[in-house]
């Protein structure tokens, strides 16, 4: 039987030497970067292909050719930039493994995620748009970060009001397209989460360090996550196929952070555990059997 053929964008992105050492055995699995150089090393030049920056008008056209080209069964987007362009343009493609467009605009966008979970009662932080905020309590601390955007970028732990003055003033942002919002101490997790509105793998993954990405982790079964994305999340936001969900658990409380509408570089330690979302479309039950450690310096490894 031949093998489904499987792309992925952002072929530059950490997650991809885990998972070709671990899934280019059973796919025919490619990569395309805006610069293919920047693929892990080991993987042969011609799975990676070349493929416009995900905020150009040119983006979509090479998408397309790549895919009339190599007719994948499967494309896997990666990148943020590259989902708005898709959703945005108006793209009906089966073959694209994302959630619904009203899925993805509402997660792209944290400021109206926030108010959605504010809007249906779930556990949030204080969330403004930074123009917005009437006053500042000298007694918390404060998050900063972009309305749109990912990695980490833009982030900016705020613990005196003049902080936030210079750190505008440095990058040259506009206030209207920052947020800010209570920033709470506890445990943090990015949660993959695999749905189809009746059934749902969810598996938690605890951050001890992050840099941008993800660089110390590991798989760790919580009841009180699952819980809370299977009762709560999942009942108000009607959507299938793979997202992420960052979260901080204090306690017994849980504080969602954001929702991705895309895998998160912590995928590479849910390939690691033994579960494979592409082959499990139909979510089949799935036995977590051992836990996963990952650390990240200049490879990823795991324990």
């Amino acid at each position: 039987m031949k093998n489904k053929k499987l792309l992925f964008t952002g072929g530059g992105g950490v997650f991809t030497e885990t998972i070709w050492r671990e899934m280019s055995s059973k796919y025919d699995i490619y990569f395309a970067d805006i610069n293919p150089k920047k693929i892990f090393h080991k993987i042969p030049n011609s799975r990676k292909l070349k493929i416009e920056k995900g905020t150009s008008k040119k983006f979509m056209i090479s998408l397309k050719s790549l895919i009339k080209k190599y007719n994948f069964d499967l494309i896997i987007p990666n990148v943020d930039e590259e989902i708005f362009n898709m959703i945005n343009s108006k793209f009906k493609e089966k073959k694209i493994f994302l959630p619904p467009v009203s899925f993805c605009k509402l997660a792209l966008n944290k400021l109206a995620f926030f108010e959605f979970l504010k809007k249906n009662h779930l556990e949030n932080l204080d969330t403004f748009r930074l123009d917005k905020l009437r006053k500042y309590n000298k007694n918390k601390t404060y998050l900063i970060k972009p309305i749109y955007g990912r990695g980490s970028r833009y982030v900016k732990k705020i613990y005196k009001e003049e902080d936030i003055k210079k750190f505008i003033a440095f990058y040259k942002l506009d206030k209207k397209d920052l947020l800010i919002q209570n920033f709470i101490k506890g445990n943090e997790y990015t949660v993959f989460v695999h749905t189809n509105n009746k059934n749902s793998i969810i598996i938690p993954v605890r951050v001890f360090q992050k840099k941008g990405v993800t660089i110390d982790a590991i798989i760790e079964k919580n009841n009180i996550i699952e819980n809370y994305i299977r009762t709560k999340i999942l009942k108000v936001l009607t959507t299938k196929n793979c997202f992420n969900v960052q979260l901080i658990l204090k306690g017994k409380k849980v504080y969602i952070i954001e929702i991705n509408p895309r895998l998160s570089t912590t995928f590479a330690l849910i390939v690691k555990s033994g579960y494979d979302p592409f082959n499990n479309l139909l979510l089949n039950k799935f036995i977590l059997k051992k836990k996963v450690k990952m650390h990240r310096y200049l490879t990823a490894r795991y324990y």
